[in-house]
């Protein structure tokens, strides 16, 4: 599995590289500022709430067994893997997301960032699991 998840984190990388080198060719002829590059970067984040991982979680484990539910879904997904996320993950997400965006940050603001991005993930883990598992009242 180590293997496997190493060839994918790899593979992803590959995808960042490709982004990144499409980016400097197309800067000049966008006009996009440090704000503006930050925004679709984020925005790029947020696609991982989308649809696809959530059907894709559905038909790789409950088609045959359950309606679609994306809500469901989604959390079913996204709580497991949202708790493997270390700080050397978000650390690594910091840097990449702030060199796409032109920004500079110093190794002492970036860790700080990667903590803050670390308990936010974990905290929606938690939400996850009490929304699919809620206490007895």
């Amino acid at each position: 599995m180590k293997q496997i998840c190493r060839a994918i984190a790899a593979d992803e990388f590959r995808h960042y590289k490709l982004f990144y080198d499409g980016l400097r060719r197309y800067l000049d002829i966008e006009g996009l500022g440090k704000l503006g590059r930050l925004k679709i970067a984020v925005g790029r984040i947020n696609e991982t709430e989308d649809d696809e991982l959530s059907y894709a979680y559905f038909a790789a484990n409950l088609i045959g067994h359950e309606e679609y539910d994306r809500e469901r879904c989604h959390r079913l997904y996204m709580a497991p893997v949202y708790k493997h996320y270390r700080h050397q993950h978000m650390d690594k997400a910091v840097a990449m997301i702030a060199k796409a965006s032109g920004i500079r940050l110093y190794e002492p603001v970036r860790k700080l960032l990667a903590r803050v991005m670390l308990k936010r993930i974990h905290r929606q883990a938690d939400k996850y699991d009490a929304a699919l598992n809620p206490t007895p009242a």
